[in-house]
């Protein structure tokens, strides 16, 4: 019996699932897809955002932020790289 017959899958939702869609579940938790291809522009965006929040997690480092409100507007500030606002 291989490993993959081992594994009973309970499907919670009235939905019933695909054949692939329980070869997929079949696999375990720590499956990970790999995708076929890279999207260079979707990653160029995602690292921005990324090192920006960095960027701003550092700056802001232990300030209290003065704003209570539960509904702020997005801001598009970046702030500078760390040797251009430490003196």
């Amino acid at each position: 019996m291989s490993p993959e017959n081992d594994i009973k899958i309970i499907n919670l939702s009235k939905r019933n699932l695909l054949q692939s869609e329980q070869q997929i579940l079949t696999k375990g938790l720590k499956f990970t897809p790999i995708p076929t291809r890279t999207n260079y522009e979707e990653l160029k965006v995602d690292m921005s955002e990324f090192t920006r929040k960095l960027r701003l997690a550092e700056l802001f480092d232990g300030m209290e932020d003065p704003d209570k409100s539960l509904r702020k507007n997005r801001s598009s500030f970046v702030p500078p790289k760390k040797s251009e606002f430490s003196a």
